[in-house]
């Protein structure tokens, strides 16, 4: 595995729920924190000042906000690693984020900026802190995003051992964006046909049991995911991943594209104009020319657009 997976894999498939929503702990008790209890089916816990800053940044396009968020969860995790497991998780992650600039080229349908490689402190870093995230989250479905984070690092620096155990433990505790992973992994080794089938684990995990495989459950899969009825919440959007829904389906459409299978990519072009959330996309023009055959899918456009801000950023500033 290269190092431009590293560098350039981005997972945009975080779907959350509402900001700091959680029951109150009572008068005196230390508050739940985010990353503690399982919160597959809706988010639980406390976000810190910084947490709460850094989503608001992702959210708004703002790299600036962004990047002075990450650095003070990063100081967070390293004065008390046990209570801000899920500020080391986050601020790790902001190191595969890249910058709004990207997802303001794919709207526009113009040239996308060539990426600054991470330098190798900057990888290591990031390592460091998916390890301490690692070691002090106990919520499934951080745990399992953060593992799986971690082993895209580990396997791109040779450590396969690691990475493959790494890649196992978040397949475990979060199929959803492990799922997803494996999709990125395979698009990134040129495997088309691959990267299809891991889409179609990914479809069938979220929706429960099987789906069709020529698209015609599209529209189904919109439905639900309008209504959180899916078995993950990172199977559709929230709060935190406003366009998770969207930015998902358009990529399934590009991989079936890629494949040959028009009436298929079709299906789900179509049905992310469906979902709730689409009228504020900032990706919708990029769709809209999808549909009308102005800009049909390359490897390396539909690759790109694995990027965060795909379902992360709700508007470009």
């Amino acid at each position: 595995m290269s190092l431009r997976l590293v560098i350039t894999f981005v997972t945009p498939f975080l779907a959350l729920s509402f900001l700091g929503c959680g029951t109150d702990p009572g008068q005196g008790a230390t508050p739940l924190r985010p990353g503690t209890e399982d919160s597959s089916q809706s988010y639980k816990g406390t976000p810190s000042a910084a947490e709460s800053a850094f989503w608001e940044a992702v959210r708004s396009g703002d790299d600036t906000g962004r990047g002075e968020a990450a650095n003070t969860m990063r100081a967070d995790a390293q004065r008390a690693p046990a209570t801000y497991g899920y500020s080391a998780f986050l601020s790790g992650a902001n190191s595969f984020m890249v910058p709004t600039v990207l997802l303001r080229a794919q709207a526009a349908g113009t040239t996308l900026p060539q990426g600054q490689p991470r330098t190798s402190d900057e990888l290591s870093a990031a390592e460091q802190l998916l390890t301490q995230g690692k070691q002090n989250l106990t919520d499934p479905l951080y745990l399992g995003f953060d593992a799986a984070l971690l082993a895209t690092l580990q396997l791109g620096s040779g450590d396969v051992a690691s990475g493959q155990e790494n890649l196992a433990l978040g397949m475990e505790k979060n199929p959803a964006a492990s799922g997803f992973i494996a999709v990125i992994f395979k698009l990134q080794q040129q495997d088309v046909p691959g990267a299809l089938g891991a889409f179609y684990q990914l479809l069938e995990y979220c929706s429960g049991g099987p789906v069709d495989h020529e698209g015609a459950d599209a529209g189904a899969y919109v439905a639900r995911a309008n209504a959180a009825t899916l078995v993950h919440r990172e199977c559709y959007s929230g709060y935190h991943a406003t366009h998770g829904t969207e930015g998902l389906l358009l990529l399934a459409g590009d991989v079936h594209a890629l494949n040959g299978n028009a009436p298929a990519a079709g299906q789900y072009y179509t049905a992310v104009q469906a979902a709730k959330n689409y009228p504020s996309w900032p990706l919708k023009p990029l769709l809209e020319r999808r549909i009308n055959g102005t800009e049909p899918p390359s490897l390396a456009a539909t690759t790109g657009l694995t990027a965060c801000g795909s379902c992360h950023t709700n508007a470009l500033p």
